[in-house]
């Protein structure tokens, strides 16, 4: 599974994804499934470059949201 992959799995299972500094946040309303967890920890340096906005202010997520 790709840090991408990963993403789009956490928000089906309904979970929020933030950047905290170079840190994760998740926010959901209830547990996140351990495959989720596991995927966003196992990826996370690639998760997090995806987050942080670039020069032009979106995010790697921003654009591929955009082109879904």
């Amino acid at each position: 599974m790709s840090a991408a992959l990963a993403l789009k799995a956490a928000r089906l299972a309904g979970v929020e994804v933030h950047l905290n500094g170079n840190n994760l946040s998740l926010r959901a309303p209830l547990e996140p499934p351990a495959a989720v967890l596991d995927a966003l920890r196992r990826h996370k340096a690639e998760v997090v470059v995806m987050l942080r906005p670039g020069h032009d202010g979106w995010s790697a997520e921003d654009w591929q949201l955009y082109f879904e």
